[in-house]
C-alpha cells in the first residue's frame, strides 16, 4: 500500500478525533462521581511551551470526582527548571495545607518531570505523581526541531530575558 501524502493523514487524523472524542466522552470514566476525590489536592502541571489551560480538561474531570484541582501557575513552562521546582514547591506546600493532606502530582510531559522532581523533594507533601507523556528513559532526547527551540529559549535566557 504507498503512503498517503501528509495532508490525506492529516485529514484522516482530523476525522477520527471527530468522530471519537464525542464516543470518549460517553464512557462511563467521565460520570460524575464527587465522592472519589473527598477534596483530596491535585497540582496539574502542563508540558513544555503549554500554560495551565492545556491541561483545563484533566481539571474538569478531576473536580467532577470531588478533587481539588489547581494549575501549577508556572507560564508556559519555558523557564529555569531550577526556578520553576522552586515555584512548584512552593504551590505544592499551600495547596497541602489547603486540603489537609498529601497531593496529587500530575504533570504532563516536561511537566511530568517537573513533578518527579518536586516529588522526590518533598515526599512528605507528595501522595501519588503521575507522570502523563514523560520522557523516563532518555528524559534529555527529543526531536530535533524541539532540540533546536529549546536551544534558542536558552540562549535567550542566558541573555536575561526571562521564560
Amino acid at each position: 500500500m504507498p503512503a498517503q501524502p501528509p495532508s490525506a493523514v492529516g485529514e484522516g487524523t482530523f476525522r477520527t478525533i471527530v468522530r471519537d472524542i464525542p464516543r470518549l466522552l460517553r464512557h462511563p470514566i467521565w460520570t460524575r462521581r464527587e465522592h472519589i476525590g473527598r477534596g483530596q489536592g491535585v497540582l496539574l502541571i502542563p508540558g513544555f511551551g503549554f500554560g495551565d489551560r492545556s491541561l483545563a480538561l484533566a481539571r474538569t474531570w478531576f473536580a467532577a470526582r470531588g478533587y481539588r484541582a489547581i494549575g501549577s501557575r508556572t507560564g508556559l513552562n519555558v523557564g529555569c527548571t531550577t526556578t520553576m521546582v522552586e515555584r512548584l514547591e512552593r504551590t505544592l506546600e499551600r495547596h497541602a495545607e489547603a486540603t489537609g493532606r498529601k497531593v496529587i502530582v500530575f504533570g504532563q510531559s516536561r511537566g511530568g518531570w517537573l513533578g518527579r522532581i518536586v516529588a522526590v523533594r518533598r515526599p512528605d507533601l507528595v501522595g501519588v505523581l503521575v507522570m502523563l507523556a514523560s520522557a523516563v528513559l532518555n528524559p534529555l532526547g527529543g526531536r530535533p526541531r524541539f532540540l533546536a527551540v529549546a536551544r534558542v529559549i536558552a540562549r535567550l535566557g542566558s541573555a536575561g530575558i526571562p521564560g
